[in-house]
């Protein structure tokens, strides 16, 4: 049976022409949203209108949950500081509803990965806190703006040693994937 992935989308409050028009919209990229034939798994979508009971039920029933990001940052109130740059701000109700269902997930033990913002919602709803502009607080960053097609390497990662993904990657490798 195909393990089940739970999904949050973006949210736009209405205020991003953009990004829906006027009225609040949900939505996801294509490739987290929708499963295709070869998929190795069930997609269901998660959304701020759930209520936590529902939020709990249907996280009972999830082998994991993928937070997708955002192109706006979370407010660094969320994390005890001041906005000191000029950057596009999640709305609150997408940055409560996901550091909400972090928190719900962590309880129910469901495992969490995020892409982007939502590693970035991962890391404030831990007790973390980001840098808001790398490039001004860093004196040596990487280049996190990626101009090539996202599909192509940006830079390397070193994996710890020991960690819970070292495991799971050496345990690939040594399967032959």
């Amino acid at each position: 049976m195909k393990p089940i992935i739970g999904v949050t989308p973006d949210f736009n409050a209405g205020d991003r022409k953009e990004w829906g028009g006027r009225e609040p919209t949900y939505f996801c990229a294509h490739a987290t949203s929708v499963p295709s034939k070869n998929s190795a798994a069930s997609r269901w979508s998660f959304h701020s209108s759930q209520t936590e009971a529902t939020r709990r039920r249907l996280l009972q029933q999830l082998d994991g949950l993928l937070l997708t990001g955002s192109g706006p940052d979370l407010p660094p109130s969320l994390y005890g500081e001041r906005q000191r740059y000029p950057f596009g701000i999640v709305s609150e109700r997408r940055a409560s509803f996901e550091l909400d269902i972090v928190n719900l997930a962590r309880q129910a033990d469901v495992p969490l990965l995020g892409i982007c913002g939502g590693m970035q919602t991962m890391n404030v709803a831990c007790g973390g806190s980001l840098f808001q502009d790398i490039s001004s607080q860093i004196s040596t960053p990487l280049q996190h703006r990626q101009r090539t097609p996202a599909t192509n390497l940006s830079h390397t990662v070193t994996v710890t040693p020991g960690s819970l993904l070292r495991r799971i990657v050496r345990s690939r490798v040594d399967a032959g994937e």
